[in-house]
């Protein structure tokens, strides 16, 4: 299984590329500023996807 890792998964395009990658069968580790509080975060729950804290700035 092909793996990605998307920064900015919480919001905006991070988030619909998130989308996309999973609903095609890839491993995704998508990496948000903050797990709490993103009510889109929750439409990340796949088996093939991994949130992760991470701030890249």
């Amino acid at each position: 299984m092909p793996s990605v890792l998307i920064t900015g998964a919480s919001r905006g395009l991070g988030l619909e590329f998130a989308r996309q990658y999973a609903s095609a069968g890839w491993c995704v580790h998508a990496g948000v500023r903050n797990l709490h509080g993103r009510p889109a975060i929750d439409d990340l729950k796949h088996d093939n996807v991994t949130t992760h804290d991470l701030d890249v700035s």
